[in-house]
């Protein structure tokens, strides 16, 4: 609600002035034809009426009248002897919503003058072009198109069409612009294939799209490439012909859409092709040669990679910053598979900063070169089961790590973890994940809160090594502690968990099983009615890192 200042007008005065601002007019329009002598006269005439004004004025019941415009308060006249100088106008309408309207007197008095609706408009208008101050509230609809697109921006693809587009014609024209469609998210059969088609069609500017769970990826992929050449990143996750949930079974994405994609879209910097069956070396010759700004390639879960293809991606993608290759070495021996990810170390060391590989067919002395890799910020290694001594000092030594996760890392206890904090290089340290590392034990928990007092989130699921007491010590060092993940650790029984309301102020999410045994129900109650802003999630499968973890991969 908007309140305007304007200068305050007893009623009488007000009629007063009605009635002078008429006699002016009336005056002006007859002046050539008035005399000097009636001239006197009716000034005469002014002075008397102002004087009887006055006079009814004291005359008057000391009343307090209040006036009306569709059922809101306007203006309020008190006439009590003493007048305020000021009034307020509560003005939740326009301007042209009050000028049309009359209002209606609460209460009305004998000998009162009646007020035309017309003039009062009248006066409002004057008022407002005099001073300045009755300005009418600004509306959505008034906004410019600059302004409207940038509010339509935070809208998705189905709220566009659905919500937005069907409310004017204004707004169909501002959602329809090309510049709000430069992301599209095909998720699913909730839109046709000839509508996506269109779609794409319609968004010449279009630089991310989004496919997963399809299976007309290749008619997509084609229109993609006719229309949207422009395109920079492009993801397509578990798009197949085929509703089997085994990724063994899934049927092969044809070679030559990929291959037409990426000669067709040479300005593609980031390619997520997760949970894909791909076997084509042509795609993976010629991955590097025909995108040159590639800086991003996610093959998460692709069982048929070769040692040959991790070869061409080193060699090739020269400005490649983010690798994911997380899968089973199913393909090639051993051998060809440390000579891989040796090459892809010793090549890639100066762009990598973001790496997760699989590591079950690596030794221990694989790990070497990966201390050349000094701009790495996030290292995830999977299944490293081989990874000993050798391998965490060349872990340790990365200056810039901020994100660490070792999945199933068995043979790690207290004494090779030494060697991974020795060189004191992580101390900058965000998030840390040791699920699956079965050898852990309190000795180790004691060791991350030493070395990691700065840590944010901790994953130390499925370790039945760590009891309450490693996790008292955890919780007493690492105060910045925001995401603790306990999934599945039998011998935490929740004793320790009232040191998080006195020492982890800014614990917000704790992650259990999703059935607990008594003792640990009772404890995890009260822990929520010491700490109304923790937030217990439950899981019935292990999740690592959740939203909070995604959001440091980034």
């Amino acid at each position: 609600m908007i309140a305007v200042r304007v200068v305050k007008l007893d009623q009488n005065v007000y009629c007063k002035n009605i009635l002078k601002v008429n006699k002016k007019m009336k005056r002006t329009k007859n002046q050539n034809k008035v005399g000097p002598e009636e001239a006197r006269m009716d000034s005469e005439l002014s002075e008397k009426t102002d004087c009887d004004d006055t006079t009814a004025s004291s005359s008057l019941p000391q009343e307090n009248v209040c006036y009306h415009l569709r059922n809101r308060p306007i203006f309020y006249f008190n006439n009590c002897g003493k007048h305020d100088e000021s009034i307020y106008i509560s003005h939740e309408e326009n301007v042209s919503s009050i000028r049309g309207t009359g209002y209606t007197e609460s209460k009305n008095f004998k000998g009162w003058p009646q007020i035309n609706v017309n003039t009062f408009s009248q006066e409002l208008q004057t008022l407002s072009k005099n001073t300045g101050r009755f300005i009418s509230e600004p509306t959505i609809m008034r906004l410019p198109n600059e302004m409207l697109t940038m509010i339509f921006s935070y809208f998705d693809v189905r709220e566009l069409s659905t919500a937005v587009a069907p409310v004017c014609k204004h707004w169909y024209t501002v959602a329809h612009s090309s510049v709000l469609w430069r992301k599209l998210c095909f998720n699913g059969d909730g839109i046709s294939t000839e509508k996506a088609k269109c779609l794409l069609t319609k968004s010449p500017l279009l630089s991310e799209l989004i496919i997963s769970c399809r299976d007309d990826v290749d008619e997509l992929l084609c229109q993609l490439c006719r229309t949207n050449q422009h395109v920079q990143s492009v993801a397509i996750k578990r798009c197949t012909n085929s509703e089997v949930v085994n990724s063994w079974d899934w049927p092969l994405l044809r070679a030559r859409y990929l291959n037409r994609l990426i000669k067709c879209c040479p300005k593609i910097r980031t390619l997520k092709l997760n949970e894909l069956c791909i076997r084509s070396d042509k795609f993976f010759h010629d991955l590097g040669l025909l995108l040159p700004n590639l800086t991003c390639l996610h093959l998460s879960l692709n069982h048929f990679l070769k040692p040959k293809h991790i070869k061409n991606i080193a060699t090739k993608c020269c400005s490649l910053a983010r690798l994911w290759l997380s899968g089973e070495c199913c393909c090639g021996r051993k051998e060809e598979w440390e000579n891989a990810y040796q090459t892809l170390f010793r090549q890639r060391w100066k762009t990598l900063t973001h790496l997760q590989f699989d590591a079950s067919k690596l030794t221990d002395d694989v790990f070497k070169d990966l201390s050349l890799c000094v701009n790495l910020r996030s290292l995830h290694i999977h299944k490293a089961t081989y990874l000993f001594c050798v391998g965490l000092t060349a872990v340790g030594t990365l200056p810039n790590l901020i994100s660490l996760r070792l999945h199933k890392a068995n043979h790690l206890c207290s004494t090779t973890l030494l060697s991974l904090f020795q060189n004191r290089n992580l101390g900058i340290l965000v998030y840390l994940s040791l699920a699956g590392c079965t050898c852990i034990n309190d000795d180790c928990a004691a060791i991350i809160a030493l070395h990691c007092s700065q840590i944010h989130l901790l994953s130390l699921a499925l370790i039945e090594g760590i009891t309450d007491k490693g996790i008292e010590t955890i919780v007493k060092h690492c105060s910045s502690l925001h995401y603790l993940d306990i999934y599945c650790m039998k011998n935490v029984t929740g004793t320790s968990f009232s040191y998080i309301s006195q020492y982890a102020h800014d614990l917000n999410f704790l992650v259990v099983e999703n059935v607990c045994n008594n003792e640990k129900e009772a404890n995890l109650k009260a822990l929520s009615a010491l700490n109304s802003n923790l937030k217990v999630h439950r899981r019935n499968m292990w999740k690592t890192g959740g939203i909070y973890g995604c959001r440091l991969l980034q």
